[in-house]
């Protein structure tokens, strides 16, 4: 994929927009990303621009042609919107409104949108490291994951405590096995353990 500048077209710069979280049009009414994305996907991918009426635009943005018409106002205000509005000529034909994304603000703001999506997200990991070490939840699942280890070892081997292995006794075999062999694997872990047990017992 080619290099995101000021020349692509103004669906890739709004989706640009759109994954780095809007930035500052996040900040704006209901609707405004919704209507620039309508825009920018009927916009000709050279100059940007196109042609649309109202009702067309709050009919594929999901709002009433009312809310619309206030989002290509403040699309307008931004900068990142010129319309120009149709109407009806004297034949009664309608004429739909022209619109034009200039390109080079739609890429002007991705800089400042991707700066605050960084920040959020540096905000975002720094709160749930924080959650984290204050509940405890680092040990809580380490505990959990070998109170579950013990209890398959104390099921396998038949003990009701699961003795740590002496020297030279091979434990259970890594994850890759089946359970059935890993079962065999830890009874005969536990059945050396019990017989270097009875020799050391034995042993004068």
């Amino acid at each position: 994929m080619s290099v995101l500048n000021a020349s692509a077209s103004p669906l890739r710069l709004v989706t640009a927009l759109r994954r780095s979280g809007w930035g500052p049009l996040a900040a704006m009414w209901r609707g405004v990303t919704a209507c620039l994305w309508v825009l920018a996907e009927h916009a000709d991918p050279r100059h940007g621009g196109g042609t649309m009426t109202l009702a067309e635009l709050a009919s594929r943005a999901g709002y009433s042609p009312r809310h619309a018409r206030r989002c290509i106002g403040g699309l307008v205000r931004v900068g990142l919107l010129a319309w120009q509005p149709g109407g009806v000529t004297a034949g009664g034909h309608r004429v739909p409104s022209t619109y034009t994304l200039p390109k080079q603000a739609l890429y002007a703001l991705l800089a400042p949108t991707r700066a605050m999506w960084d920040q959020a997200l540096a905000w975002r990991r720094e709160q749930a490291a924080r959650r984290v070490t204050h509940l405890g939840l680092r040990n809580t699942l380490r505990r959990k994951s070998r109170s579950r280890t013990e209890k398959r070892l104390v099921r396998a081997g038949g003990h009701d405590d699961p003795p740590s292995l002496p020297k030279g006794v091979e434990g259970p075999p890594a994850g890759g096995a089946d359970p059935p062999a890993r079962a065999r694997s830890i009874a005969e872990a536990y059945a050396a353990i019990a017989r270097a047990k009875q020799r050391r017992q034995g042993a004068p």
